[in-house]
């Protein structure tokens, strides 16, 4: 089974993401740090908490940039190749960590998370 929804469990920061995308109706050169940064002087505990990575153990199918053709893939990157399935490690409801990726992350978007069992995967 396949499920596009990534922030399953990552409901809050889903609501964060939507939150900027409403006011970027009315305000579209607002950018992601700038709400970041505004609502961090009222409510800076809250704001810590967003972004934060969290273990997160997902099977997920490598898509590229199928989501968004118009943005060139990656061509300094030979780690990912196209429906190939990695496990990822942590989210943060933005970016994935990603089992053998070392330190970097992957945007959810190049993802399609595989929602089943990870048993067989050895991840427990």
């Amino acid at each position: 089974m396949t499920i596009g929804d990534h922030m399953e469990g990552f409901e809050e920061e889903d609501r964060f993401a939507n939150i900027f995308w409403d006011i970027r109706e009315y305000c579209p050169d607002l950018k992601w740090g700038q709400l970041i940064r505004a609502i961090e002087k009222v409510a800076p505990a809250y704001i810590a908490e967003r972004g934060k990575r969290r273990d997160c153990i997902r099977k997920l199918r490598y898509i590229g940039n199928a989501g968004w053709p118009e943005i060139p893939p990656p061509d300094d990157d030979e780690f990912f190749k196209l429906g190939q399935i990695y496990v990822s490690t942590t989210f943060n409801g933005g970016t994935y960590g990603i089992e053998g990726y070392g330190e970097e992350v992957r945007g959810w978007g190049y993802f399609e998370w595989i929602k089943e069992d990870l048993t067989n995967l050895g991840t427990g």
